[in-house]
């Protein structure tokens, strides 16, 4: 797999969770994910869904968290693992599969200034 920069958000704290119209963006000191599909937070069996119902607050509940694994899953979903608290890691997905595009793009990751270029998916 080509690289992606990802990798670059491992260590590193969400600091804000913006909802923009129809897209979610997180940030991270300056790199930027953005999910146009659906993200999802995964947390002790349970997926809440971005529109559902306590998404916002589901999304919410990773700031202050970090990165602690970075994976494409088999050009799927992109999945950050996120440490919120010493006991307990939760998974943001964005997923990046043909049937949960209704834009052109899936996602894309603006890394910090100067620190590589855009990726869209």
């Amino acid at each position: 797999m080509p690289p992606h920069g990802l990798e670059s958000l491992i260590g590193e704290q969400l600091s804000a969770v913006t909802f923009v119209m129809d897209y979610v963006q997180f940030q991270f000191d300056g790199a930027v994910p953005t999910a146009f599909t659906s993200p999802a937070v995964v947390s002790g069996g349970e997926r809440l869904q971005f529109p559902a119902m306590g998404s916002r607050d589901a999304l919410c509940s990773l700031i202050g968290g970090r990165v602690i694994a970075v994976d494409i899953r088999d050009e799927d979903a992109i999945e950050l693992r996120i440490r919120a608290s010493e006991s307990q890691d939760r998974m943001l997905t964005i997923p990046i599969d043909d049937a949960s595009y209704w834009a052109p793009e899936a996602a894309q990751f603006i890394p910090r200034a100067k620190a590589g270029p855009t990726v869209i998916w």
